[in-house]
């Protein structure tokens, strides 16, 4: 089987890397027509505010499509094209360059772009970007033949947002790549024993389903406890406020390190106790599962998340995570005092997190469910 993907998605982004890796791993000829239209989530949010309808955007589109139309020339034939996730714009031309050659078009929405953009105010309810963007992603949804996303709870969302029938989608986790996320080889040990210092990392970008606020009044909870450090690890959206936070509550015990090379980082998450996940109260967090959560199961930490209906999905309390109720920082305070208290159930979260994560959620697993789903799609008489 051999699967084209197309676009301009960003080939580095966790979960196209994952994807493909994935596909490879389980067998799948995978062939990549990738043409760069963007300068990074800046660039996105400027198009959203406006500046997608400006003719500097506007000559850019049209120069990257040129060069996917040249590209796509020169491929050899394919049995469906994949358009990743960071795509939604491509999914017009790859439905042309694919009807054209016969073959279906898969689109990996993953996540949505009008329940992103809503959820950071890039726009103003019911206003012409409200719409425009809306209406892009519903007629690229309903354009693909086949739909992946991660969980049940975002093909509702699709369905209420656009019609789109739920039986179009499949669901492939998030999940993570054990090449790189891996534990160290005496981690159960490590999370068996209390030592001096408990670290508690947060990384990531600062978006608002994140909820870096309640983390930082979760550590303002904990401040009279000396051997509790906070680690934040990222830049982005909310960054600035949330280091803002913690000077105002002068905060003994946190410390922001910004964006670290990936490695930097494997080496902070492999020295933590405890990884945060995702508390945030938007709509966002509930129906998705973020990589971060993977990250640290992968590592064989103990991860401490909110209880979403995306998350309850996934994974068991007290088996694989801890859950704490969304936006409580009082909860979370209480739910690191536990795991300090008790390194026996540190090591059992972090062997239970660690096994599921290997059995149910790395790369070559999320391939062969992705591979699966593509049999079944080349199976349908109907294309």
């Amino acid at each position: 089987m051999r699967i084209l993907a197309f676009g301009t998605y960003d080939p580095a982004y966790s979960r196209n890397r994952t994807l493909l890796d994935g596909l490879r791993a389980s067998g799948v000829d995978v062939v990549e027509c990738q043409v760069p239209l963007w300068a990074g989530t800046d660039d996105k949010v400027a198009a959203v505010r406006g500046g997608a309808l400006t003719p500097a955007f506007a000559r850019r589109l049209l120069a990257a499509n040129a060069a996917l139309v040249r590209a796509h020339a020169q491929v050899p034939d394919y049995d469906a094209m994949l358009t990743l996730y960071g795509s939604l714009l491509d999914v017009y031309l790859g439905r042309a360059l694919s009807r054209a050659r016969r073959r279906p078009l898969v689109f990996d929405v993953f996540m949505s772009a009008w329940v992103i953009a809503k959820e950071r105010g890039l726009f103003t309810p019911g206003d012409s970007r409200d719409r425009l963007l809306r209406l892009v992603e519903g007629s690229a949804l309903r354009l693909a033949d086949a739909l992946w996303t991660d969980t049940r709870q975002y093909v509702a969302v699709h369905q209420r947002l656009y019609g789109v029938a739920p039986d179009k989608f499949r669901l492939i986790p998030t999940g993570s790549d054990s090449r790189f996320f891996y534990p160290a080889p005496d981690y159960l040990r490590h999370a068996a024993t209390q030592r001096p210092a408990f670290r508690v990392v947060y990384h990531g970008l600062y978006i608002p389903l994140h909820g870096t606020r309640w983390m930082v009044e979760a550590a303002h909870r904990l401040r009279g406890h000396a051997d509790i450090h906070f680690t934040f690890i990222g830049d982005g959206h909310a960054r600035a406020e949330t280091e803002a936070l913690a000077r105002h509550l002068a905060l003994p015990n946190v410390a922001f390190l910004g964006r670290l090379p990936r490695e930097a980082l494997r080496d902070h998450l492999s020295d933590a106790d405890v990884v945060l996940g995702v508390f945030g109260g938007q709509l966002q967090g509930q129906i998705t599962v973020p990589n971060k959560i993977y990250e640290g199961l992968a590592m064989g930490k103990p991860v401490i998340t909110a209880h979403t209906p995306a998350a309850a999905d996934a994974f068991r309390h007290g088996q694989h995570v801890l859950f704490v109720p969304v936006a409580d920082p009082a909860a979370l305070a209480d739910a690191i005092l536990a795991l300090r208290a008790n390194p026996p159930l540190c090591a059992a979260l972090a062997h239970g997190g660690h096994r599921l994560f290997a059995d149910r959620y790395d790369y070559p697993h999320l391939g062969a469910l992705a591979r699966g789903y593509l049999e079944e799609l080349l199976g349908n008489p109907r294309l």
